[in-house]
């Protein structure tokens, strides 16, 4: 605490002249007189200005979208020069925090994800990226997508989802809605089809995983595809996700295709959240929060086919081909609808899954591949 005091002064028999009128000892020139006498003595009150406390220091928080509190802040680079899967839920990469998102948080006065190296994060809570000092540099691959058969991607399942109405008889499932709408599922027979609900906005300060499909409808239908994960990136200079090779992916996963007789293609998963928070963002490479296809329906013989999943070369596919008779998946991220069956017993295709959200604090600088448009 500080505490600030006016010094008493006394100003006694001090002799006050016009300017120019004495001389630097305070004497009076020869020839001239004093022209004022003696001032009475002035004591000064003294005040006693409040008490103070010292702010807490904010030197281990961090961050303009959210607010990041380390409880120990970072001295060293972060460098990934090889291959890392890491649960975010339980790995020994996170850092303790104060505040903040509830996420793992790695942190370093720099981060580095060398070319070739995949950074894989799986668990239920989102993932974040904090350079303290530096930039983050991403010239491998950072990654909070799902994949069909695979642990979901890192704080997928963190948000509220509109589900919408989920498929009867051997319709198909509907895709997940998120930044953008899900694909209804096709119908079975003129009815059953699953319908999308509707797209989510994304808060203020707000770090949340994609929204899943759903499974579609019959005695063996195609298994759901889940929403994608959660990233954000936070550099006190800079992030840059390099050209040719640099990529960040959140999608969600595809359906799968029905595998029983004439039963509904399962819904692809949402895209999931990329939010970037740096004074300078440079997207010269690859990042994108895509939907997953949906899968085809079943004939009475013949299974239908997984949708695809989006990647580097382009969006997630409906899965087709598979059978004369079910529909096809709808294509991801355009909320493309499922196929209706082309006869009256064919499965439903399922609705591909809609797009995410990828924000930046600041205007990034785009170059590159980056599905959906920053907002």
């Amino acid at each position: 605490m500080y505490r600030c005091c006016l010094v008493v002064l006394a100003l006694a028999a001090c002799k006050f002249s016009p300017p120019g009128d004495t001389d630097v000892d305070g004497s009076t020139p020869p020839g001239r007189d004093s022209a004022v006498g003696d001032a009475p003595a002035i004591d000064a009150p003294t005040i006693d200005a409040p008490e103070i406390d010292a702010p807490p220091s904010d030197a281990a928080c961090f961050g303009t979208y959210a607010t990041i509190c380390l409880a120990t802040a970072p001295t060293a680079t972060r460098v990934f020069s090889s291959n890392t899967q890491l649960d975010t839920a339980t790995s020994q990469l996170c850092e303790a925090t104060t505040s903040g998102p509830d996420a793992c948080v790695i942190a370093g006065t720099s981060i580095t994800v060398d070319a070739g190296v995949l950074v894989r994060a799986l668990g239920a809570k989102p993932l974040i990226l904090l350079a303290t000092s530096g930039a983050i540099t991403i010239t491998g691959t950072v990654e909070v997508a799902s994949h069909r058969g695979m642990a979901p991607g890192a704080g997928r399942g963190t948000g509220t989802c509109n589900a919408g109405t989920a498929p009867t008889g051997n319709g198909g499932g509907q895709g997940g809605s998120y930044g953008g709408t899900g694909g209804n599922g096709g119908n079975s027979n003129g009815s059953g089809r699953g319908t999308a609900g509707a797209m989510i906005a994304l808060g203020a300060g707000e770090l949340r995983g994609g929204c899943d499909g759903a499974t579609g409808a019959g005695g063996q239908p195609g298994a759901r595809g889940v929403g994608g994960g959660a990233v954000l990136l936070v550099a006190a200079t800079s992030i840059d996700v390099t050209a040719t090779t640099g990529t960040i992916n959140a999608s969600g996963a595809a359906g799968s295709g029905a595998t029983g007789s004439d039963d509904g293609g399962g819904g692809g998963g949402s895209g999931g959240t990329i939010v970037f928070d740096a004074p300078a963002v440079t997207l010269a490479g690859f990042v994108f929060a895509d939907g997953g296809g949906g899968g085809e329906g079943s004939g009475s013989s013949n299974d239908g086919n997984d949708g695809t999943e989006p990647s580097r070369t382009g969006p997630g596919l409906g899965g087709s081909g598979g059978t004369s008779s079910g529909g096809n998946g709808g294509n991801g991220s355009i909320g493309g609808n499922g196929g209706n069956a082309s006869d009256g017993s064919g499965g439903g295709g399922g609705g591909g899954g809609g797009a995410g959200v990828i924000r930046s604090v600041t205007t990034p600088t785009v170059t590159g591949l980056v599905s959906p448009a920053v907002s």
